[in-house]
């Protein structure tokens, strides 16, 4: 299966977006690319489902996001302007629900609906603290620390410990440093507009507090969100498949890693078992290049070596689908819930995605998230019961309005919930790799760093450039 005119072999294993764009990167490089994963498609979360009668549904807010690094953004993107995208210059429309109350007009957390002690005393703290949300101090040992340090302990209690039991399941005390930052805002509303962009003329300030409404932001987003014209976010996916195809990535679906060989710190041949055929024999891939993108921890196997560490908590991830035969009671792309005392993490209206185009035609489509852990039937049934009562009594979704189409999907051990002690034992594996393993690079579940689809592109793109320093040749069908 070797190319005889490439002069190196890179093996990446993982399909999602890290793996993808890994596979891009290293083919622009001129290397021999064979992209493995155990799906029967590339793309994981990046997919779509239909309903039955043929509506289509992303799982929760996919929007491709450019990197801003122009080779990188070619090969994923080609051009923006070409007609098959809606290229967004502002924002897109953010809600949020906090303390029983519905906000159209901002992503944020509005603290200003705290009752007014704890509002004036976590500002005045908010305002007294240095510490910027981007630092990192050594002193810290868990999120309690750090949130106390950059927001105060009013807002640390008020709005973060019920926040993130929630969503993690996890106190503060016992949550990694920084996993707060994927699931709350950094920055908070505080109602008073004059007041808000008073204080946010300061730079640390600015860090803090968020713009009044998402109009406020205004068109300094530039070409930042694309959406494809024509289908939904697996088109581009799908695009970046035959892309890859078309430039001559291997592409093995169905395929496993069973074993890694090694000589000395380099890793020499992958093991690949074919899950699609029934007793299929185990072959070697030659290994000049080796790309990991699922958690570290999951490479120790394949190496043969023993994880010391323990194995974090994980929280699964529902999605709940539904087709909406009548209007949605919001005009905002997509509402986050910070109301601890709700199920719901977030809710996506597909069809109020408005950039260059119209409002998308057709029954509203809507997925609800939700962080927890479901065991049973007759648990997946009570919480998609509690979300549609959640996005009843916001009015979301009217209560008269028919749902033609309901599905809940649950994936299970979703996401690592990092304790200190789990998130140390992380880092110590991916060192641990990184300094025993020469030609092992460490990306996308395996980052230490990156979660968002960006950052990933960007980290991705920066690791596979230093590991092999050389222009991209980006292929006419980019």
């Amino acid at each position: 299966m070797t190319d005889p005119q490439r002069s190196q072999s890179t093996v990446i294993i993982g399909g999602g977006l890290a793996g993808l764009t890994a596979a891009l990167v290293a083919k622009a490089q001129g290397d021999t690319v064979y992209l493995v994963e155990r799906a029967a498609a590339i793309g994981h979360q990046w997919q779509t489902i239909h309903s039955p009668t043929g509506e289509a549904f992303t799982q929760g807010v996919r929007i491709p996001e450019v990197s801003a690094i122009p080779e990188l953004d070619a090969l994923l993107f080609g051009n923006l302007h070409n007609g098959k995208w809606d290229v967004f210059q502002t924002a897109l429309k953010e809600g949020s629900i906090f303390n029983n109350t519905l906000s159209h007009v901002c992503g944020c957390i509005d603290a200003a609906l705290l009752p007014d002690d704890p509002f004036h005393a976590g500002l005045f703290q908010l305002l007294q603290s240095n510490t910027a949300p981007t630092a990192m101090h050594p002193s810290w040992q868990n999120a309690a620390q750090q949130i106390q340090d950059i927001y105060g302990h009013t807002w640390a209690d008020t709005l973060y410990r019920p926040l993130m039991k929630k969503y993690t399941g996890l106190d503060l005390e016992n949550s990694a440093v920084n996993a707060y930052k994927t699931f709350i805002p950094q920055r908070h509303r505080i109602g008073d507009k004059v007041l808000s962009d008073r204080l946010r003329s300061t730079p640390l300030w600015a860090q803090k507090i968020a713009h009044t409404t998402w109009v406020d932001i205004g068109n300094s987003f530039g070409d930042r969100f694309a959406y494809p014209l024509h289908g939904e976010s697996d088109s581009w996916v799908d695009g970046l498949v035959e892309k890859a195809r078309a430039m001559g990535i291997h592409l093995l679906t169905e395929h496993q890693l069973i074993q890694l060989k090694t000589q000395g710190d380099t890793v020499t041949h992958a093991v690949l078992k074919p899950l699609a055929t029934t007793n299929a024999t185990p072959f070697d891939l030659p290994v000049d290049r080796f790309v990991w993108t699922l958690p570290t921890v999951m490479l120790y196997p394949m190496l043969q070596w023993t994880y010391q560490g323990t194995k974090p908590p994980m929280r699964d991830l529902a999605l709940i689908y539904l087709t909406v035969d009548g209007p949605v009671g919001t005009d905002t792309f997509y509402v986050t819930d910070y109301d601890a005392n709700n199920t719901l993490f977030r809710v996506t209206f597909l069809n109020n995605l408005v950039g260059d185009v119209p409002k998308r035609p057709g029954p509203n489509r809507v997925v609800a998230e939700v962080y927890g852990e479901w065991n049973t039937p007759e648990e997946r049934v009570a919480m998609t019961a509690q979300v549609k009562a959640e996005l009843n009594r916001y009015g979301l979704i009217p209560n008269d309005a028919p749902i033609t189409f309901e599905r809940t999907d649950v994936m299970k051990n979703f996401r690592p919930m990092y304790t200190p002690q789990t998130w140390a034992e992380t880092e110590t594996a991916y060192h641990q790799v990184q300094n025993n393993l020469s030609n092992v690079l460490l990306t996308g579940r395996a980052s230490l760093t990156a979660y968002l689809a960006p950052q990933v592109f960007r980290e991705v793109y920066q690791v596979l450039c230093d590991s092999s320093p050389q222009p991209l040749r980006i292929p006419a069908v980019a």
